[in-house]
């Protein structure tokens, strides 16, 4: 646990009372990026469904976010809670591969496929607290997942058509 150095000898966390803290810790972060990609109409029902595949480059963000209910343990307050948060970003790329089915009648438009980032990150932070050093480490941070969209599209009017008007 990241928290060992401040734990007593029964694996508890005290509080500025005197009581045991209760302290949660939750994954956090976000991946923001620009995307290309080609469709390939070799099948669906028109030239506008078939196999997609995107590519993208972009920013990737990800910490430990503490969270001490009570807020009554000083030695996890707002500033040293930095010192073990794990604060992690950098340069990403991202891709995508898989269906996109836009429907004849222009109704049902989706899209499904498999979803991959690789984030190139670094620790932002000047130290670990529970380490008592720098984290230097480049690392290489992957995520992968199934994703899946409905398209709502907007269609602009015809200027050629012709409209009749009975009184």
């Amino acid at each position: 646990s990241i928290f060992d150095s401040l734990m007593t000898n029964s694996g508890n966390l005290l509080s500025s009372q005197g009581t045991y803290s209760e302290i949660f810790t939750y994954e956090r972060g976000w991946h923001f990026s620009g995307r290309v990609g080609k469709l390939f109409p070799i099948f669906g029902p028109n030239p506008n469904s078939g196999l997609r595949i995107d590519f993208g480059l972009g920013y990737f963000l990800h910490k430990i976010r503490i969270e001490d209910r009570d807020n009554v343990t000083p030695q996890l307050g707002p500033e040293y809670r930095k010192g073990y948060d794990r604060l992690t970003a950098g340069f990403a790329t991202s891709q995508f591969i898989g269906y996109h089915h836009q429907d004849n009648k222009r109704r049902f438009n989706f899209f499904a496929g498999f979803d991959f980032v690789q984030g190139f990150t670094s620790n932002q932070r000047s130290w670990n607290f529970d380490e008592r050093k720098k984290d230097t480490i480049q690392r290489v941070d992957l995520l992968y997942g199934f994703k899946v969209g409905f398209i709502i599209p907007i269609y602009p009017k015809s200027k050629n058509s012709s409209r009749y008007y009975i009184n």
